[in-house]
Order: C-alpha cells, then sequence, then structure tokens
C-alpha cells in the first residue's frame, strides 16, 4: 500500500501481547528480558521518501489485543482483482497468525480513512491445526486458487497447514478455509531440549521445476534438520470448487544439530 503527502510507503508490525511469550527457550539459551513487557497489537507504520520511519495512527494499533492475541507474524496482501482473491481483500489486507497454544489465523481487510489505516476482519478466525504458528505466506498456486501457509512451530510432529481461496465464491463475505494439514514426525534429537519433534519454522515458494507441479513450496524443518520440498497442485471436484493438493516430493538432510529454521529461494543468479 502507498499513502500520499506524509508518507511513501507504510508497513505493518506484530508483536506479543501476553506476558512471557517473547522467548519461551530462555532457560536454554535464549535472550534474557523483562517478561511482564508486553505490545498492544499490530502496528501501522509510514516510510517517507528518506527512509525515516513513524508511527501511524497516532501509534495506535490497528488491530487490538482483545480481537486477536499474539498477533506474532503476519504477511501482506497487495492489491489483487484476481477471483482467486476472497473478494473483501481484494484491495489490499493482511494475513495474520495468533501466537498460542491453541494457533489461530485472522485475515483483515484494509483501508485508508485519511491519514488513518483501518482494518476488518474478514471472515473468523481459523485454527491453524497446530500450537504456536510462527510463519506466514500468501502465494496462488496456479490461477485457480490463492493460498496462505502456516507453519506450526509448538505442535508435537511439527504441523505445515494450507489454507485457500479458489475462483467463483464472490459472496462479500468469502474468506480462506483451511485445506491441508501435514504432520512430520519425530526430530532428530540432536538438541535434546529443542528437536525431540519435528518443527514446521518457515516456508519459501518457488515456480515450478516440473510440468506437474503448479507451484513448489520448501519447508525448513527447525527439529529434524532438513528442508522439504511439496508439490503443489489444484483440481476441480464434481461440485464445482477447487481444491488443493500437497504432495511431498524431496527431502534434504542438513548436519545433525544444525537448527534450520528459515528457507529462502530465488532463481539462480
Amino acid at each position: 500500500l502507498r499513502m500520499e503527502r506524509q508518507c511513501k510507503y507504510i508497513g505493518f508490525v506484530g508483536c506479543y501481547t501476553k506476558e512471557g511469550q517473547a522467548d519461551p527457550f530462555e532457560a536454554h539459551g535464549g535472550v534474557p528480558h523483562d517478561r511482564s513487557k508486553v505490545g498492544t497489537g499490530v502496528l501501522a507504520i509510514g516510510i517517507d521518501g528518506t527512509g525515516k520511519l513513524s508511527f501511524l495512527n497516532d501509534g495506535e494499533p490497528i488491530i487490538k489485543a482483545d480481537e486477536l492475541p499474539n498477533p506474532a507474524y503476519l504477511c501482506i496482501l497487495e492489491r489483487s482483482q484476481n477471483s482467486n482473491r476472497p473478494p473483501a481483500l481484494r484491495n489490499g489486507g493482511l494475513c495474520i497468525v495468533s501466537e498460542l497454544e491453541e494457533g489461530k489465523f485472522q485475515s483483515f481487510a484494509l483501508r485508508r480513512d485519511g491519514m488513518k489505516i483501518r482494518a476488518r476482519p474478514v471472515g473468523e478466525a481459523l485454527d491453524t491445526g497446530g500450537s504456536y504458528p510462527c510463519h506466514i505466506i500468501s502465494s496462488a498456486v496456479g490461477s485457480d486458487m490463492e493460498s496462505v501457509i502456516i507453519c506450526n512451530y509448538g505442535e508435537k510432529e511439527g504441523v505445515l497447514s494450507v489454507f485457500g481461496f479458489g475462483k467463483g465464491d464472490e459472496r462479500p463475505d468469502a474468506a480462506y478455509t483451511r485445506q491441508i494439514c501435514i504432520t512430520f514426525g519425530p526430530g532428530s534429537k540432536a538438541d535434546p531440549d529443542r528437536q525431540q519433534t519435528s518443527h514446521a519454522h518457515s516456508t519459501s515458494t518457488v515456480p515450478p521445476l516440473s510440468p506437474s507441479s503448479s507451484m513448489d513450496l520448501c519447508c525448513a524443518d527447525l527439529g529434524s534438520d532438513a528442508i522439504v520440498v511439496f508439490s503443489m497442485n489444484t483440481r476441480t471436484i464434481p461440485d464445482g470448487s477447487v481444491s488443493l493438493q500437497c504432495i511431498e516430493k524431496n527431502k534434504a538432510s542438513c548436519s545433525t544439530g544444525q537448527w534450520t529454521p528459515v528457507t529462502h529461494v530465488q532463481p539462480s543468479f
């Protein structure tokens, strides 16, 4: 999103709104901090032509803690009039996870009101299918569906959740639905405190590497020291609606105990 006059671009920052959430592994080498300090929700920031940052909305959150607690990770939906995007989100929006033991996902439509940003929830908050979701991205899968991909760090078997919206549903209140939940299994146990189980920790998408795939998805599994690659496609079911398919196609193991928390993939350079 761009804003005229005072700022050239705007950005959004999530935070922890509950005490003691910023580093649950503080006893195992995490960064010590004042566990009583908490955030207020999702903030909007402005960036002017010189790169200077400033808080918008007088520093007040555009999404408060009582609307969505622990909105720790988010992704921005840029404007798109594609029919594979929920209608309420085509002028821009946010997809946000609530990082709690019972993880939640919520999308919000954005609009500009003078020099302020307003956020409105689209649909209900949905269970992510795992706990402590820690990463979220959005990507189109072919031309028929837009996906929202969430990593759930705290689940016993490391859950990767994929939500989607298929073209054809033009109801004003139409929203994403959960399509897929994948569990990864046990971890490498190289670090007994942090690798007892798999931990889906981040994902990155790439153009399809074979004609049989609409999109390829790479997921970093911190708990088993591996990168897992999935092939993603859509299919039309008999009632005419579109659903997602996600098939594991490869897995690359790293050195044991490396903790692979983040993956970013780009074309060769």
